[in-house]
């Protein structure tokens, strides 16, 4: 799987929107939030967390047999 894109959804953004008006937050949801997100995210090769998509190892091996 290849992440191309993350969003929210209504609960989440109007959460967030409270916390900003509160100070607690301040970093806003825009794309650049999304797509830095989005490059965060860690794939698991069956031995360790990658940052960039892969199959997980252990996957074939199981498969296989």
């Amino acid at each position: 799987m290849n992440c191309i894109k993350v969003g929210d959804d209504d609960v989440h953004s109007e959460f967030h929107k409270k916390l900003e008006k509160e100070g607690k937050l301040t970093k806003k949801l825009d794309e650049k939030y999304y797509e830095d997100l989005r490059k965060s995210i860690l794939y698991w090769d069956g031995e360790k967390f990658v940052n960039y998509p892969t199959m997980n190892r252990r996957y074939l091996q199981i498969a296989s047999k």
